[in-house]
Formats: C-alpha cells, structure tokens, sequence
C-alpha cells in the first residue's frame, strides 16, 4: 500500500513540476511580448537554473538579453547552451554585428538563413557582414537577392563602393638588373579587368611582358582567367605565351573564413612548355592572414630527355593592424623558374632560385598608395622594391 501511495505521490509531484515549468515560461514570454525585458531576463534565467534548457527558452532568454543590447552576455549564453534554432542564430549574429565582429556574425546569419531558406532578416544580415569584411561577391548577391523581393530597396552604395579604377606603378633593383611594373585595374562590384605591363633588364637581357586578367566573385566562389605574351632578346626563351585560370571558395567558420583555391597554368616559350597546377589554403582572420600552398610544375624541354617535374612550397603572412598599413613576408621553397606567382603573373627566366624571401609593407594614405619592399634569392641576391598606387 505504501509503493502504490509514493508512485501516486511521485506521480503528482511530476505533474505540479510541468505544470510550474509551463507557467514559468508563459509568465516569462507575456513579459518579453510586453516590452518587459529585464523582468523576462529574470524569469528565463530563473528556467535554465532550474535545469529547462528548452529551445523556447534559450530563445526567450538571448531575445531579452538582446533588447537590452546585453550582446557579450548573448554570446556567453551560446557557450554554455547550445541551440540549433534560425532565430537563436539570429540573435547571436546580430549580437556579434554589433559588436563588429563580422566573422561570426556571417557564419551564424548564414546557419540562420539554410533553415529558413533565405529569409529577409538574414540576407540583410549576411549581405552587411559580407560588406564589412570587403567580400563583394558575398555581399552583392546577398542584397541582390534581397532587392528582387523588394523593388525599393537600392544597391547604388555597393555599386558606388566597388567602383574603381587603380593604377599602380612599381620598380625593383638588384645587383644586375631592375625590374618595371605598371599595372591598370577596373572594378565593379562582382567583376574586374586589368592588364600589367613589366618590363626586365639585365646584363645580357630584356624582356617585356603583358598580362591581361579579369576576375569574377560570384557568391563564395571567385574565378580569376588570365593570359600573358612575353617577349625579349634572349633568342633560346622568347617569344613566350600562357594563359591561367583559377577558381577559390570561402567556407565561413566562427573566427575565420577558410579559403580553398586551385590554379592551372600553361605557358609555352620557344624552348620549352611549362604545366603547372597549385593548390592553396587560407585562414582569412581580420588583422591576419595565413596562407599556404603547393604547386607541381612539369617542365617540358626541345632537348630530349631533358624534362623535369618539380614541386613549390608556398607560405605566405599578413598583418593588418588597421586598414592604413599592411604588412606580408612570403617563403618559397623549390625552383621557381617558369612557374605562376599567387597573382598570376609567369617567373620567365632561366635563374634558378631554390629559397626566396619577401618582406612587404603597404601603407594607405586615402586613394593613394605607397609599397616598399625587400626580396632575397638564396641568401645571396637581395632586391629593393619601391612602388606607388592611385584609386579614382
């Protein structure tokens, strides 16, 4: 009689629990819809203390947090409880936008927008994010997808804000020979044309090389084509032609973007065809940026049997402290000779260079430029670069 009585008594202490956790939470979300936001804080907190870690109620109590513009406690909140819910990553990536972490603020609009297939609020959201971290493919599809729903909202800011033309001249000097850049660059939100034009001489040697390249960013996918003709007076290399394509995708994460890319090349000189392919990985932080990559060359020579495989390690780092200075140092490991640069631009000549160090600063003064840098070739050739730049 007595297991019969504790069963009936457990029983309704079950009961009277439910019944208290429902109120709570009614009392909790009344208060919330009444503009009640710190007695609603309360309340839900009182909920997850008593061990209710109910979807409704992490959104209840992040949603209160919100109003009252708590947006560090928001993101505490996410720490230690976890929710796979579109308006709790709303409000987490919003908190996060207001505190002008844009890294995260995507990742989260963009959990938000795959359960809700492309809400309003979260390609607002996305797009903004997306254009404070300068990504203009994933900001202008975002918002243009957004203005198809709505015909009065107006990308003319985005179009105004990537729209460009830069001009960059630049000059390099080693012991032997210098080096002259000059390059022309048309932007336009998603799309971009440029031609460079370089001119080397040496001892023995010049050379003069146009590159034509236009780019595209569509969404997280961004692909870059590319063509050169090079010719000089060293009668065993040039005339010299190639084209190159690559393709990169961003993978938003919480801290970062990881960007993926992959390039084919081919060049084609009067002794000799080069392949190569080149992979590379990017952890895209705010102030950093960490790079790395691999390429395989195969060099294809008249003289038989001559051919050679050869593979390039690439490391590459930035430091950004603000958007006025920049600074990189770039290692590659391997002959680089005949292989593409990260900017797509061909190494055409005979000197083989197994280590080569660069060290660059750039420095932002309004529309103008200012590049200053330092290159070394086996621990023994150094060269000074000097270059200038322009946008209007």
């Amino acid at each position: 009689m007595r297991v019969s009585l504790s069963k009936y008594i457990s029983l309704a202490f079950i009961l009277i629990s439910i019944n208290l956790f429902s109120s709570s939470l009614d009392e909790a979300q009344r208060n919330f819809d009444l503009g009640y936001y710190v007695i609603s804080e309360y309340l839900f907190q009182d909920l997850l203390d008593s061990g209710n870690h109910d979807t409704e109620v992490l959104i209840g109590f992040s949603s209160s947090l919100l109003y009252q513009e708590k947006f560090d406690q928001v993101i505490e909140l996410n720490k230690n409880y976890q929710c796979n819910d579109a308006r709790y990553y709303r409000n987490l990536a919003y908190s996060y936008y207001m505190l002008a972490r844009y890294y995260p603020a995507y990742f989260y609009y963009n959990k938000a927008s795959k359960q809700e297939n492309h809400s309003d609020l979260d390609l607002l959201g996305r797009g903004w994010s997306a254009y404070y971290l300068g990504n203009a493919g994933l900001a202008y599809s975002d918002l243009e997808l957004l203005k198809s729903k709505n015909d009065t909202l107006s990308l003319g800011y985005l179009e105004d804000n990537w729209k460009s033309n830069s001009l960059f001249l630049s000059s390099t000097k080693t012991s032997d020979s210098y080096n002259l850049n000059f390059s022309y660059t048309w932007i336009k939100t998603q799309y971009s044309l440029g031609i460079n034009w370089n001119h080397n001489s040496g001892d023995d040697n010049k050379r003069d090389l146009i590159s034509l390249q236009t780019a595209y960013n569509y969404k997280k996918l961004t692909f870059k084509l590319a063509s050169f003709s090079a010719k000089g007076d060293f009668k065993k290399l040039y005339d010299g032609y190639g084209l190159s394509l690559q393709s990169s995708y961003i993978i938003p994460s919480v801290y970062f973007h990881n960007n993926l890319s992959l390039m084919t090349g081919y060049s084609y000189y009067e002794s000799l065809s080069a392949q190569e392919i080149r992979a590379n990985y990017l952890l895209d932080f705010s102030k950093f940026d960490i790079a790395c990559g691999v390429s395989y060359l195969y060099l294809d020579y008249i003289t038989p049997d001559y051919d050679k495989e050869k593979f390039l390690y690439h490391a590459n780092l930035i430091y950004s402290p603000n958007y006025n200075m920049s600074l990189s140092y770039n290692l590659t490991f391997g002959e680089s000779n005949f292989a593409y640069n990260k900017y797509l631009m061909p190494y055409d000549n005979y000197d083989i260079e197994k280590i080569k160090q660069a060290l660059t600063c750039l420095l932002n003064l309004n529309k103008y430029t200012l590049l200053i840098g330092y290159a070394n070739e086996d621990y023994a050739r150094d060269a000074y670069s000097l270059g200038f730049g322009y946008v209007f």
